[in-house]
């Protein structure tokens, strides 16, 4: 990895993380539970690979109840002991990570049997790169993954540019608070 591109990315990590709050991902809830379902009842899409937020993250309970409630099936992260995260089944019962998210107890889906994966991001750029927390999990992951993909931001988060390497994984729509974007953007 570049030192100049990693130290990019770990001083917009930091400018991010210091203006996200988890009042703004409360005031927010609604707002991205209705853009991510209708991204999805646009498509008919009937399993869905999504994140379950925690802290200040861009949140996806509401969205997540709801789409159960519409006959999606939901299938989340999970850290195995091997270090790889998978996708597994949503239950009612979760258990906490090591990382501090949540987990889902329920059986490994594929990646070929999920038609939409809801990536979690700190910004994305208008050319659908990704910033993510620097761990790799989801940029591993998608390596194998060849459906559409979107990334959960808040406006002042979709940037001009995000600094990206080769590795990376860009998304192909991102979702704020306030509207859809799907990638590459149109100014």
């Amino acid at each position: 990895m570049s030192e100049i591109v990693s130290e990019a990315k770990k001083a917009l990590r930091v400018q991010i993380l210091a203006a996200r709050s988890e009042n703004l991902a409360k005031q927010t809830s609604h707002q991205f539970a209705e853009q991510l379902l209708a991204l999805s009842l646009q498509q008919s899409l009937k399993r869905i690979g999504c994140y379950l937020s925690f802290g200040a993250e861009p949140a996806t309970d509401s969205f997540i109840e709801i789409a159960q409630k519409e006959g999606i099936e939901i299938a989340c992260p999970r850290i195995e002991s091997n270090g790889q995260m998978v996708m597994a089944a949503l239950e009612p019962e979760t258990t906490p990570s090591a990382l501090g998210f949540r987990e889902p107890t329920g059986k490994v889906v594929e990646s070929k049997e999920l038609e939409l994966i809801v990536v979690p991001a700190l910004a994305v750029d208008h050319e659908g790169q990704r910033l993510g927390r620097g761990a790799g999990f989801f940029d591993r992951y998608l390596e194998h993954y060849t459906g559409p993909t979107v990334g959960l931001i808040y406006d002042s988060e979709f940037l001009p540019k995000v600094p990206s390497e080769a590795h990376d994984a860009p998304v192909g729509h991102v979702i704020t608070q306030s509207r859809t974007i799907r990638i590459p953007f149109e100014r």
